[in-house]
């Protein structure tokens, strides 16, 4: 193994049922199953170099591995093994990530415009300030990731997972989120300008200041949500499900919208108690 190779293997996490000994120069010894040395070896022969741009690494175990910094543009990862991997401020630009597992993964201010994450699995992923605009994420598992501050312009996630996520001040505009799963997530400050969440599932959802102007929210359910001081200028409600939906200082709600919105279940916190008014109406 030459030293350039050895030093790579110091980036490979070895699979978790593995034991193994290192010793002081990173060579790991074999007490691998045949199998997994040869995917290894496989591996480093791409890893001692920095740039992975239109790296094959299809169904590669990459648990661990710290990929920093790394470019992995048009890269083949399709059901590739990332969990806990090391992927923050990497670039990754129309990589192929279909089906690949990155639960746990770092991808912290990482570069994936255009990339292809459809039915990936991100649970608990860290992909604060990511830039993702233009992304397929459409069926992805996103529940439980921080995705404060990223970039999601444009971005397809139909049907995605992304219950209980953190996406306070993250960018949506434009993007398509139909029949996607956002209950209990965290939307403070998100700008959903224009963006398609009909038949979204937004319940106990928190989307205080958010920009939700010329959004579609037909047909979605917002029971319980909470939109304190949100921009609901031009915003399509119809036949969405607004049981206890908390708005309060709403910007581009008229009298009427107001009246059909209490009409539906909704809940103003500046009503007085005992009934509605037009003073009221439009405070």
């Amino acid at each position: 193994m030459t030293l350039a190779k050895t030093k790579a293997v110091q980036t490979i996490h070895t699979p978790f049922e593995t034991r193994q000994s290192v010793n002081t120069l990173g060579i790991i010894e074999n007490q691998y199953a045949a199998s997994e040395m040869t995917d290894i070896l496989y591996v480093n022969e791409y890893l001692h170099d920095p740039s992975l741009n239109h790296a094959c690494l299809r169904g590669k175990d990459l648990r661990g591995a710290n990929l920093k910094y790394t470019q992995l543009n048009f890269a083949d990862l399709r059901e590739a093994d990332l969990r806990g991997a090391n992927l923050s401020s990497s670039f990754l630009n129309f990589a192929d990530l279909r089906e690949a597992d990155l639960r746990g993964a770092n991808l912290k201010e990482a570069d994936l415009r255009g990339a292809n994450l459809t039915g990936a699995n991100l649970s608990g992923a860290n992909l604060n300030s990511t830039v993702l605009s233009r992304s397929f994420l459409n069926g992805a598992n996103l529940s439980d990731v921080f995705l404060c501050g990223a970039d999601l312009r444009g971005a397809f996630l139909n049907y995605a997972n992304i219950s209980d996520a953190f996406l306070n001040r993250s960018d949506l505009r434009g993007a398509f989120l139909k029949g996607t799963d956002l209950r209990g997530a965290f939307l403070k400050g998100a700008n959903l300008s224009s963006a398609n969440l009909r038949g979204a599932f937004l319940s106990f959802a928190n989307l205080n200041l958010a920009n939700l102007h010329n959004t579609n929210l037909s047909h979605v359910d917002l029971s319980f949500a909470i939109l304190r001081n949100a921009n609901l200028s031009s915003v399509n409600l119809t036949d969405a499900h607004l049981e206890e939906t908390i708005f309060r200082n709403n910007k581009g709600i008229s009298l009427k919208i107001k009246q059909e919105l209490i009409a539906q279940g909704a809940k103003f916190e500046n009503m007085p108690k005992e009934g509605v008014t037009k003073t009221s109406l439009n405070a």
